[in-house]
């Protein structure tokens, strides 16, 4: 049996657990790794398997090349990406860091990690790589990440419902829905809420102007979004809740709009991950996550995205 392996029976028969069990693991899997990396040369075949040439080192002279080596023998870097296959990749990572491994497949097995693999070559096909970087320059507080996000529901929304943004700031995001909408089949039209009593309401209108939203489907309503809400009866596609973040604020804005959103539509709130914002989380931990009617992606950045099911 090999040391690693010894190693690692021995802590897990000895009741090693914890960071204890873990850092010797790792450094048993580490040493593994080192040595596979001075023992890679290999007569006629490189550690991928695949036959090799030429030498890359002719001066290199190893227990295969005593009498003079053939033209064959070579040294493969593991580190080199770029010529790894899959299998030698994968069974690298193994060795090396089976944490990273397990985090890895967690990951690309999450649904809004999945999401946002999607929005991101979405919006790069559809949306020219100058007209992001105007997009990225404008003022506000969401990501790039969470814009193009956005923008990616605004694009694949269905057009019987309108897209609802609850609190704009100085209109960046507002620019992305946009820009996602007008690449949709349907073309959902665009409904901006903000009563803007924080000084924004110029800065949002410069960007208007600037992007000609208006004239390509925006609609800007400059009030509270609860006086709107409460007679609100038309369906909607997407649902983006980030006005006031106090707990009664978010509760009306879920009782307001949440009802109207089609089945298979998404309703996304801005400021929902840690404790920065009580008011939020507590709101959508009461009454998002205990509905039958929708479904959690996940949290993406600081968004809590959630969809509602098929009819």
């Amino acid at each position: 049996m090999c040391r690693f392996r010894r190693r690692n029976r021995n802590f897990i028969e000895g009741g090693m657990s914890g960071r204890a069990g873990i850092d010797l693991y790792i450094k048993s899997a580490c040493r593994v790794e080192s040595r596979l990396q001075s023992r890679t040369a290999v007569w006629g075949r490189s550690v991928l398997g695949k036959p090799v040439t030429d030498d890359p080192d002719p001066g290199h002279r190893s227990r295969f090349s005593s009498g003079g080596s053939p033209s064959t023998l070579a040294i493969c870097d593991l580190k080199d990406e770029k010529t790894m296959n899959i299998g030698t990749r994968f069974a690298k990572n193994v060795v090396k860091s089976p944490y990273r491994l397990v985090r890895t497949i967690q990951r690309f097995m999450d649904p809004a990690y999945q999401l946002q693999l999607q929005a991101n070559k979405s919006i790069g096909a559809a949306i020219p790589r100058e007209r992001i970087q105007v997009l990225s320059q404008n003022p506000g507080q969401s990501s790039d990440r969470e814009c193009r996000l956005l923008a990616h529901l605004a694009m694949t929304a269905d057009g019987a419902g309108s897209i609802i943004e609850i609190g704009a700031y100085k209109g960046k995001v507002t620019a992305w829905l946009v820009e996602g909408a007008e690449r949709a089949r349907g073309k959902a039209r665009v409904i901006s809420i903000d009563p803007h009593i924080f000084g924004t309401w110029e800065e949002y209108q410069d960007t208007v102007r600037k992007f000609e939203l208006e004239s390509r489907g925006l609609t800007v309503h400059k009030e509270m979004s609860h006086d709107l809400g409460k007679d609100w009866q038309e369906p909607i596609s997407l649902l983006l809740v980030d006005g006031s973040h106090e707990y009664e604020d978010v509760i009306t804005d879920i009782e307001d709009f949440v009802p109207h959103v089609l089945p298979s539509g998404y309703v996304v709130f801005d400021d929902a991950l840690g404790e920065a914002y009580p008011g939020v989380t507590r709101a959508i931990d009461e009454r998002m996550r205990t509905r039958e009617d929708f479904e959690e992606i996940g949290l993406i950045k600081n968004f809590a995205v959630f969809r509602r099911k098929a009819a």
